[in-house]
């Protein structure tokens, strides 16, 4: 979150506040949950194969060819709205509680 926060002041598109800590951590869970998805969803389907032999690369061929790339992100929108309101909520607040005890925004 601090360098899109960071990048989104430079540019002069928001005032440091409660907006831009909103915003600028909606878009940080969304990348997060973006590059995390692949890893996460083949992480799961190595766990629940059937064949001892299941590996990281063999699942992910196997995946990709039976069913495409964008398999790989399957069940992203239910993994968005678990974790989105999470990270929205919780850097907010550790911003505000940053600056409470005198040390500043990230």
């Amino acid at each position: 979150e601090p360098q899109l926060k960071i990048t989104i002041k430079e540019a002069g598109h928001m005032e440091e506040g409660v907006p831009l800590h909103l915003f600028s951590a909606f878009c940080s869970a969304i990348i997060a949950q973006t590059v995390a998805m692949p890893a996460d969803t083949l992480k799961t389907r190595v766990l629940n194969s059937n064949s001892p032999r299941a590996t990281l690369i063999s699942v992910l061929v196997e995946t990709v060819r039976g069913e495409g790339f964008g398999a790989l992100f399957k069940g992203y929108i239910p993994a968005i709205m678990r974790q989105g309101p999470v990270i929205v909520v919780q850097m907010p607040i550790v911003e505000q509680l940053r600056a409470l005890l005198g040390v500043g925004f990230l």
